[in-house]
């Protein structure tokens, strides 16, 4: 019998097992022109992304985002996220990875990771990717980055940049939820810069991996109050103003250089991190027996001068206060580390040893000054001063020998 003719549509799969491995085909999510791996790591099926670049896959966190089965970005997941092209991508595996010792040994030592790797197109294993955005708003809103990629089946460096003045990092269509709560308070101005690489030697058993990254954040925050007090002996009315300006400077930098030989594995790793900060929080406040009109803080500021004697009138108190902090804090370690196992049989011996130092080191400047009606001379002033140094050594050293009975370390 002659059939009519039929239309067979073929479905893809968007996600199976392999064995221990959960693997996402990233072709068969529909994504919109020119999105980022962030938009694709949303529409994974039991995948949750957290605003802070925290992923979870079925209720269990992710400890590293990999590309192509290496670290890079470190613990920044939110770098690869928002600049790695969605169109680029293969597909997506999620895994238990051994760690550096079971990789050494050939055997479970109980270091395992719970990851994410994002595997590219065969056509992206090898060359250059740019992504640069910008924009622009009313207000003097600003916004721009850039960020380029280049990779081999072995080796990736990344370098990256951005500024911008806008407290909400949403990208419009990816979010369903809107938390204005979260959002910092007042302006905030972002400048950053860094560089990240992950390049192997030798077939990749020698890898050297690392980042230095630049951050500076300011904070402005101005904040006015006009409140009205009923009591039932006549209303007073308070006019309060505040201003902090906060100005936090970054820089920091891991690597870590690992070689791996047939009996010999070799780890060193150093990270130093320095924070420098220099904050100002002042205060003006008055309160009054009637309600002003025309009222600022530079009037409060200044009011037992001759040009505000009639904004005295109904004058109970004037208040001011002025804190300035200026301080940084300082990281920096140092960690050796040897894995050694025997040609004859299963046996192993490691040692590592390392050092630390932080510093921390804040100086603080408090400013108080209260008047009462019409007096001119404060009834309360005092200067206060402080200075909170802190420094700590830590060293540390560890000796290990493993041998197993029955495939059991003991």
């Amino acid at each position: 019998r002659q059939l009519q003719e039929v239309t067979v549509t073929a479905s893809k799969i968007k996600f199976y097992h392999k064995l221990d491995t959960l693997v996402y085909d990233a072709s068969a999510f529909q994504l919109a022109e020119g999105s980022m791996l962030d938009a694709l790591v949303n529409q994974l099926p039991g995948v949750e992304l957290k605003d802070n670049g925290q992923i979870y896959v079925n209720g269990r966190f992710v400890e590293s985002l990999l590309l192509n089965g290496r670290d890079f970005f470190g613990k920044d997941n939110q770098l690869m996220l928002d600049n790695l092209g969605a169109y680029a991508v293969k597909d997506i595996s999620v895994y238990e990875r051994a760690g550096k010792k079971s990789e050494f040994y050939g055997r479970d030592m109980n270091d395992k990771d719970f990851v994410m790797d994002v595997r590219l197109k065969k056509e992206y294993q090898h060359g250059w990717m740019v992504n640069l955005e910008g924009g622009g708003g009313t207000e003097e809103r600003y916004m721009g980055r850039a960020f380029g990629l280049y990779f081999t089946p072995y080796s990736q460096i990344a370098l990256f940049g951005g500024i911008n003045n806008i407290n909400d990092q949403r990208k419009p269509g990816q979010n369903t939820t809107w938390t204005p709560e979260n959002a910092p308070k007042g302006d905030q101005k972002v400048s950053q810069a860094g560089v990240d690489y992950n390049v192997s030697f030798n077939n990749s058993k020698n890898i050297v991996n690392g980042n230095v990254t630049f951050a500076q954040i300011t904070d402005n925050h101005i904040s006015t109050t006009d409140r009205t007090n009923l009591l039932s002996s006549g209303n007073t009315f308070d006019y309060q103003y505040r201003n902090i300006e906060r100005r936090t400077t970054q820089i920091r930098q891991n690597n870590d250089l690992t070689i791996n030989g047939k009996y010999v594995g070799t780890v060193i790793s150093e990270k130093i991190n320095y924070t420098k900060y220099k904050n100002n929080d002042s205060y003006s406040s008055a309160t009054f027996d009637e309600e002003k009109q025309k009222i600022n803080r530079e009037i409060i500021d200044d009011i037992y001068s001759s040009a505000y004697t009639d904004v005295r009138n109904g004058l109970m108190n004037r208040s001011l206060q002025n804190n300035i902090q200026n301080g940084h804090r300082l990281s920096a370690g140092l960690d050796y580390t040897n894995f050694i196992k025997f040609k004859k049989n299963s046996d192993s011996f490691n040692y590592s040893f390392g050092g630390q130092y932080n510093e921390d080191k804040s100086d603080l400047f408090k400013n108080y000054t209260i008047n009462y009606g019409n007096d001119l001379n404060p009834a309360h002033k005092q200067n206060e001063y402080y200075n909170r140094p802190n420094r700590v050594y830590s060293f540390k050293a560890h000796l290990g020998y493993t041998y197993w009975i029955n495939d059991n370390a003991y």
